[in-house]
């Protein structure tokens, strides 16, 4: 079976500064979207070792903006194996 994960937004800085401009017309926004983030890539996948060979991939693509700074990444499995 094949997967995809994908999500659709405008650019990730125009997207989280409306968020951010909402939130101070709402402050109760916050906890709404406290977990709220812009998917910035996708990729289809068949299998879990897929999808890790494909985060990598864009890991390493990242690295130069990433070198030096800290981040987190959140895998959540759910379904079938």
């Amino acid at each position: 079976m094949k997967h995809r994960f994908s999500a659709s937004t405008k650019p990730a800085a125009a997207q989280l500064d409306s968020i951010e401009l909402r939130a101070k017309e709402r402050p109760a926004l916050y906890d709404a979207i406290s977990r709220v983030a812009p998917a910035m890539r996708n990729f289809e996948f068949q299998s879990a070792e897929e999808v890790l060979e494909k985060a990598k991939s864009i890991i390493l693509e990242w690295s130069p903006q990433l070198a030096g700074q800290s981040f987190h990444v959140r895998f959540h499995r759910r379904g079938s194996t």
